[in-house]
């Protein structure tokens, strides 16, 4: 708010009346869902797993073949949890290694190691592709035609040159 406050002074001229400021309050609360380095999540995103582990609780525990709706949250909830703390773990570690170099004054050899990343990366999205798209074991039943992309999501694209 101070910011808006400050490009209203700037900006508009207007010392009182504030209208950047007056319409950013009309939102309301701006949510934050962040995961931390070290696995830890924010209030809101914990609130906003609760909500999801609750409705998804209470249309599939009888499929999880859990004993009622509790228990089916506590696992949802448990598998949400842990399903981000990874990729918080995992996005601190590739942002440390894309950083490594530059901090040691190596920006090629930084530059080498994200493209070698994003290498592995694709290969192992196209892989997950093969296996769980249409393997005989995959998830779709082997239903997914070979060269298409599972569920619409495309492999991850590489880091833009330092």
């Amino acid at each position: 708010m101070r910011n808006a406050r400050r490009a209203d002074i700037e900006y508009n001229g207007h010392d009182r009346n504030n209208p950047i400021a007056r319409r950013l309050k009309e939102y309301g609360r701006v949510k934050a869902f962040v995961v931390g380095p070290r696995t830890e999540i924010s209030n809101d995103l914990h609130s906003l797993i609760n909500c999801i582990s609750e409705r998804a609780a209470e249309v599939r525990w009888r499929g999880m073949l859990a004993t009622d709706v509790i228990t089916a949250k506590g696992v949802i909830k448990t598998m949400i949890k842990n399903s981000l703390g990874i990729l918080g773990a995992r996005a601190n570690a590739e942002c440390l290694e894309d950083r490594l170099g530059i901090m040691l004054g190596d920006g090629k050899a930084a530059f080498g190691r994200s493209r070698s990343a994003d290498a592995a990366n694709r290969e192992a999205y196209e892989e997950y592709s093969r296996h769980y798209c249409s393997g005989d074991g995959g998830h779709a039943g082997g239903r997914c035609a070979p060269k298409r992309r599972c569920g619409g999501v495309s492999p991850p694209s590489p880091s833009p040159p330092l």
